[in-house]
């Protein structure tokens, strides 16, 4: 049986706090350029893929659509990418980096770096190469199950998840 102290040790809390950890040091790095995390692999995926739509922006950078739908209107409101009409879907915006948010990506990337670099400073080499290692395998296992369940050919793989039994309700109270 765990002991009090052991429940802080679950990998699902030590990942939270890792990931606090990592969101302030990239703050604390990349202080004076307003940009989150998000927003920042955002931009970079624009960059790489311009005229990507938002849902494969989603897909591409591991983000959920609605944040993902959040993110873009905040970069396109900030002037740092511009959104245009699909040219197959116009329901279906395009995205480009706009000029300022190409000179932001180059502004904000020194510092980006040495933020990744600081929040694996107490590794050694060898320990980084392999925590990064080892995270992409816990991350593509875990991917492989999402793609499964999320996209249209997978579905049928995903396993059914069980109905939640209800409660009777009480004498004189309707079940809704």
């Amino acid at each position: 049986m765990k002991t009090n102290s052991d429940k802080f040790v679950w990998p699902g809390h030590l990942i939270r706090r890792l990931q606090q950890m990592a969101v302030l040091v990239f703050h604390q790095e990349t202080e004076g350029l307003g940009l989150t995390p998000t927003q920042f692999v955002t931009l970079l995926a624009i960059e790489d893929q311009a005229g990507v739509d938002q849902v494969r922006l989603s897909q591409v950078t591991k983000i959920d659509r609605s944040m993902t739908a959040r993110i873009v209107e905040t970069l396109a409101q900030r002037g740092l990418i511009r959104k245009q009409p699909g040219k197959t879907d116009k329901r279906a915006n395009s995205l480009f980096l706009a000029p300022k948010g190409a000179r932001l990506l180059k502004a904000a990337a020194p510092s980006v770096d040495k933020s990744q670099k600081e929040i694996l400073r107490p590794l050694s080499s060898a320990d980084r190469k392999e925590f990064v290692r080892m995270v992409r395998v816990v991350l593509d296992a875990h991917g492989k199950l999402e793609d499964e369940s999320v996209d249209g050919e997978g579905a049928e793989a995903a396993p059914a998840k069980p109905k939640a039994k209800r409660k009777s309700a009480p004498p004189g109270v309707r079940k809704p």
